[in-house]
């Protein structure tokens, strides 16, 4: 019989910040209990952020290893920034994935990060690892490359580009109410603006996935969800569910 698949967190923005410490704790807690005496590590993947300077990765590395410390799991950095780094990994990455509560994808971009994963055995391993019980999460970028579709900015959504594929017929637009988004949802309702059912995350929330639960929404502020033109646009606040597809094999074989 399969394991129950761990949990699935797609998150608008702030990994590792202590407004996330409680989405984080409950993120490591479900990867413990789906994962047992194995789960041991707080994986960090910062691959989005290749594009970035070496100090400010080294920033994110502190923030995430600072998270960690406050839920009191060991923090592991895999310092992959490249796809190259990503087919190079080497069994010691592919113990710390094994072995992970938590696998996290932080935010930067999300073409660099789809590109550096897709159809990559460190990728299949990820996969394996949450179906099998670990909890996975990505926030901004992270959210957006786990999906099948990737938004193209310039055209806001009429033209996407292919993501990971982790989640079936869905795009998720990040930093939704940064980006004043939240505010033209009204007149966005009815129009065949997006290529597949979009999903806006305002910053400091989450839309998490749980088997037993399906989507739920956590946080301060809200999700946003755009079907075919002719359905009502979904706006869920906090404790609220969305049907939105289940990862791909989170049932088992």
């Amino acid at each position: 019989m399969a394991s129950a698949a761990g949990a699935l967190a797609l998150v608008g923005s702030g990994e590792y910040l202590s407004t996330s410490l409680v989405l984080e704790n409950s993120l490591v807690e479900s990867g413990r209990r789906g994962r047992g005496e194995s789960a041991r590590y707080y994986v960090q993947i910062p691959t989005a952020s290749g594009h970035e300077s070496v100090d400010r990765r080294e920033y994110w590395r502190n923030l995430g290893a600072s998270a960690a410390s406050r839920i009191g799991i060991e923090a592991k950095y895999l310092d992959l920034q490249s796809r190259s780094d990503v087919l190079a990994a080497d069994a010691g990455m592919l113990d710390d994935i094994e072995n992970a509560a938590l696998i996290y994808f932080s935010g930067g971009d999300p073409y660099l990060l789809t590109e550096a994963f897709v159809g990559t055995p460190l990728w299949s391993a990820i996969v394996s690892a949450f179906t099998r019980g670990a909890s996975l999460a990505g926030c901004s970028a992270g959210a957006m490359a786990f999906c099948s579709h990737l938004v193209e900015f310039r055209s806001m959504g009429r033209h996407s580009r292919a993501g990971l594929g982790l989640i079936e017929n869905l795009q998720v637009i990040p930093h939704f109410d940064r980006m004043h988004l939240a505010s033209r949802v009204p007149s966005l309702a009815g129009k065949s603006w997006w290529e597949v059912p979009t999903l806006g995350i305002d910053e400091k929330t989450a839309v998490v996935w749980e088997s037993a639960s399906g989507w739920q929404v956590v946080g301060s502020g809200a999700a946003y969800l755009f079907g075919q033109p002719e359905e009502e646009r979904i706006v869920a606040h906090a404790g609220g569910a969305l049907s939105l597809p289940d990862p791909v094999g989170s049932h088992g074989a």
